[in-house]
Parts: C-alpha cells; structure tokens; sequence
C-alpha cells in the first residue's frame, strides 16, 4: 500500500475505471490472502489478471513514462501477470494436498511485490523510475514471478 500511496490511495489521486477496478481487485488480493477462496468464488482472479494485462498496456502507451520504460515494464510485468495465474492454476489442481494449495495460493502474491516495491523507492525520493525498477529488480535477478 505503502507503495502506490500517492498513486492510488491518495484521496483525489486521479485514476480512471482500470486503474480504480485494477487497484481496488489487487488490493483485494493481497490485503484478503487469507480470504482468496471468497474472492476466487466472487470471480475476482480474471478481473486481477485482465486489469493487469490493461494496466500494462496503458503504461506502454503513456506519454508520462519515457519510450524505454514503458516496454521494459511490459517485458517484467506480463511474465508476473502469468506467474500469478500460473500459481493459482497450481493451487487449485493441489486442492486436495493442503500444504501445496497453500503454498500455491500463497505464492500468487509473490509477482506483485516487485512492482510495489518498486513504486514505494519511486515516492521515496528515488530520482526515477528507471533507477527505482533497477533498485528492485537488479538485487533479485528479475525474476518475474518473485522465486528464486
């Protein structure tokens, strides 16, 4: 949260409807680990991983982001988004192994942490977000799924 405080959470931070569905879902996810089996029956697991794959698109095409950044975070943050459905595929086809569902659905939170932290260096005075992605992927050799 910490991380896309200004962005997101802010009051009168500007958003449209992906960013507020994508923002509002995500945080879902992760805020509710616990509660996902709620959230999975609600049919909220598509909704993260098509907001997601939106979201990446508009950061590719946004003016504010400069032409190198925006496909760099597409080439990381595409791979997570199918970590995450990766893990959740394998946390339900290990429904019935207890400790391997868990670890699974656990594990889905793994591919958002980069990007979060990422954020979190960027608001905290880190001069861009170039240097901010570097800060965070660098140090954990840009695995996209957050495993190493």
């Amino acid at each position: 949260m910490a991380g896309f405080w200004s962005s997101f959470f802010r009051s009168g931070a500007p958003r449209d409807v992906i960013h507020s569905v994508h923002g509002i879902t995500a945080t879902l996810w992760l805020v509710l680990l616990a509660g996902q089996s709620f959230l999975m029956s609600k049919g909220l697991v598509p909704v993260v991983l098509i907001s997601a794959v939106h979201i990446v698109r508009f950061m590719t095409g946004q003016a504010t982001i400069p032409t190198p950044i925006g496909p760099m975070l597409a080439l990381f943050n595409l791979p997570a988004v199918t970590c995450m459905a990766i893990f959740f595929a394998l946390g339900l086809a290990n429904v019935r192994r207890p400790a391997a569902h868990q670890r699974f659905m656990a594990a889905t939170v793994l591919p958002a942490l980069s990007p979060a932290l990422a954020r979190l260096f960027q608001t905290r005075g880190s001069p861009s977000l170039f240097v901010a992605l570097h800060v965070v992927l660098v140090p954990v050799g840009t695995s996209p799924c957050g495993v190493h």
